[in-house]
């Protein structure tokens, strides 16, 4: 509403017509609906991050324990068989495939 919208009131105060003030009501609840929209819709993202942030923590301990069986690994003989998730292999193979999952 603008101030040239006011009407003046025989006892000097200030009034705006109904149909503004309802008109004013609707804009504010309006807002008020999207806002409360956008506030859901941080807390779902909130709760995503969370679990994204879980699960890099989980990432992180499965990569520094793929990283401590490179260091064992690399001092087996090269030729030795060894199994990897159902998969038989030599040490050399194995320490590529966990090379590649840990991406060093």
């Amino acid at each position: 509403m603008k101030e040239t919208d006011k009407i003046e009131l025989p006892d000097k105060k200030f009034a705006y017509p109904v149909e503004l003030v309802d008109d004013e009501i609707k804009s504010l609840e309006g807002r008020i609906g999207e806002l409360e929209d956008f506030e859901d819709e941080a807390m779902e993202l909130r709760f995503e991050l969370e679990c994204m942030e879980d699960h890099k923590g989980q990432s992180d301990k499965k990569t520094g324990i793929l990283k401590a069986a490179l260091e064992v690994l690399r001092q087996a003989p090269k030729d030795q068989e060894v199994s990897y998730n159902g998969l038989i292999t030599d040490v050399s193979g194995f320490i590529s495939e966990i090379e590649w999952e840990t991406k060093e």
